[in-house]
């Protein structure tokens, strides 16, 4: 991923981390990276794509079953 703006961009990695309920057989998953003030998950089987959410969000989303 990259940040900045215009021409002043720094590349960014993330530690992907996978869902403990994908199981660990490959295929269909969700990851997620996190940094202090966002959470970015991810499928798997689309890596070059990810949303952003503030950490609260993610949390709400995770507790919401």
């Amino acid at each position: 991923m990259h940040r900045g703006d215009g021409g002043n961009r720094v590349e960014v990695a993330y530690e992907w981390r996978g869902s403990s309920r994908s199981g660990d057989g490959g295929g269909n998953r969700v990851e997620a990276a996190r940094e202090p003030a966002a959470v970015h998950p991810r499928d798997s089987t689309a890596p070059q794509g990810h949303l952003t959410v503030v950490p609260d969000a993610w949390a709400a989303f995770l507790g919401a079953r």
